[in-house]
């Protein structure tokens, strides 16, 4: 019982909202990290400033979703807003981005 009420006043005085999509009392929701674990594909025509000086095609780009809407929120919230508990799962989304692209690469 007081486990519980130590965790209500900590969600009082220091709230938690999943960076996505705002929702109240998550670190980050299943649905928005379900964003994050779709399948990659290419997605140059997402990011503009990959365009090469010596003329050729842009580098290319591989994410599992678009950088939009609730993957934004996620990406500036833990660059941006110091959600430093987003550093695992993330990271967990880039080391399976990884192993998915590791032969194509």
């Amino acid at each position: 019982m007081l486990v519980r009420a130590l965790d209500d006043v900590a969600r009082l005085v220091l709230p938690v909202a999943c960076p996505g999509c705002d929702r109240p009392d998550v670190r980050w929701c299943a649905t928005c990290l379900g964003l994050l674990r779709a399948p990659l594909r290419r997605r140059e025509d997402g990011a503009p400033r990959l365009d090469r000086l010596d003329g050729a095609g842009p580098l290319p780009v591989w994410a599992p979703a678009a950088y939009a809407g609730p993957v934004r929120g996620v990406v500036v919230a833990w660059k941006d807003r110091a959600r430093a508990d987003l550093d695992r799962p993330l990271a967990a989304v880039g080391r399976a981005a990884g192993v998915a692209l590791g032969p194509v690469l």
